[in-house]
């Protein structure tokens, strides 16, 4: 198992980042009951601590498509988190929050940086 910390400075939260073969053991060790079957990837947000986040992957199901797809969801469960409100005319906020975001991912999926 893999597993590292995302730091997001600038909301101050933390994302444990896990690639696994052992993922239903996971994803109950981190406190669900989700049915994982046929689930390669789940982004989770611990409702008891608003700044601490998950994204599990199925090792094996890190494709750049996969990432984007959890990367996507993480930064909207952090702009519901944190009430932050999409505004069709400044995507800049967002943008950079998903481009942060899947470079970090990328970086402790592969070991770079």
């Amino acid at each position: 198992m893999k597993r590292k910390c995302l730091t997001i400075p600038i909301y101050d939260c933390s994302v444990d980042v896990v690639v696994t073969k052992k993922f239903e053991e996971a994803v109950k060790e981190a406190g669900w009951s989700y049915d994982c079957s046929g689930v390669d990837a789940i982004t989770l947000h611990y409702p008891d601590n608003p700044s601490n986040f998950a994204v599990l992957f199925r090792k094996g199901s890190t494709s750049p498509g996969h990432v984007a797809h959890e990367a996507t969801h993480l930064v909207i469960k952090i702009m519901k988190a944190f009430e932050i409100k999409f505004d069709f005319d400044n995507q800049e906020p967002i943008a950079y929050l998903m481009g942060y975001v899947v470079d970090g991912l990328h970086q402790i999926i592969y070991d770079h940086g």
